[in-house]
């Protein structure tokens, strides 16, 4: 975890952070200065576990928590807090319930509109739907 953080500082790059928090079976990223990311991992001790993180970054150290860290205890405890908002559920069919079920457009927040947002969603769906590919394989 510690070479995490200090590459995560030294780079200014989620990736080093979110892989911590699980293993990343889709990620998809808004293309864009700034933007949004969502996340669907599987837990690395139990991969019927499924969790989902959504995020937003910027571009500049005053819109974007990685950029603004100074040091290796900022960026514990930004990992801390992406690892308190990733939303785990106890098996795939809770998981694909929810990403077929939620009514995105009634979400509070902004992030879970456009092609990119509907594109993880489709993803999330079939991959949850049991065609299991890994990322590294497509």
């Amino acid at each position: 975890m510690k070479s995490a953080i200090s590459e995560a500082l030294k780079t200014a790059d989620y990736d080093q952070l979110i892989r911590e928090i699980g293993d990343v079976k889709r990620q998809t990223d808004e293309k864009g200065y700034s933007g949004c990311s969502w996340v669907l991992y599987e837990d690395y001790a139990d991969e019927e576990s499924i969790g989902y993180l959504c995020f937003g970054w910027g571009s500049c150290s005053g819109c974007d928590w990685l950029s603004a860290c100074s040091s290796e205890q900022d960026v514990q405890e930004l990992f801390e807090e992406l690892s308190r908002k990733t939303l785990w559920f106890p098996t795939r069919g809770e998981a694909l319930e929810f990403f077929k079920k939620r009514d995105w457009a009634l979400v509070s927040d902004s992030y879970c509109i456009g092609a990119e947002f509907e594109d993880f969603l489709n993803q999330s769906v079939e991959y949850l739907s049991g065609d299991r590919k890994d990322l590294d394989s497509e």
